[in-house]
């Protein structure tokens, strides 16, 4: 049987709902290279393309795609705080915020 080499750098996250903060998308693939995004487009399109099979496909089975959020202004959350000004409670809070789609955040002091 012949292998396949898959570029696992390559991701398509397949058959899914895109929100672009203007509109949705359904049924539509979105292709990332390098953690970045390449292409946004619809599975039929997607289906049609011959470079396909050399990434790493995730059928998202119609789940929703958002880019990440980024929380410019927060306190704390589960406990964790700014007020104390440690770096296990910035730490704490990192790992936390991506369970709510938050990417990046600004840390505010009271």
């Amino acid at each position: 049987m012949e292998e396949i080499e898959t570029d696992l750098n390559r991701i398509c996250l397949y058959n899914g709902t895109v929100f672009t903060g203007i509109t949705s998308i359904e049924e539509c693939t979105v292709i990332m290279s390098g953690g970045k995004i390449e292409n946004v487009l619809s599975n039929r399109r997607f289906d049609k393309l011959e470079d396909r099979s050399s990434s790493h496909l995730i059928n998202v089975q119609g789940r929703n795609i958002s880019p990440g959020l980024i929380d410019t202004h927060i306190h704390g959350i589960y406990g964790y705080g700014t007020e104390d000004c440690s770096v296990e409670s910035i730490l704490g809070m990192s790992r936390h915020l991506p369970e709510f789609g938050v990417t990046s955040f600004i840390p505010t002091i009271y």
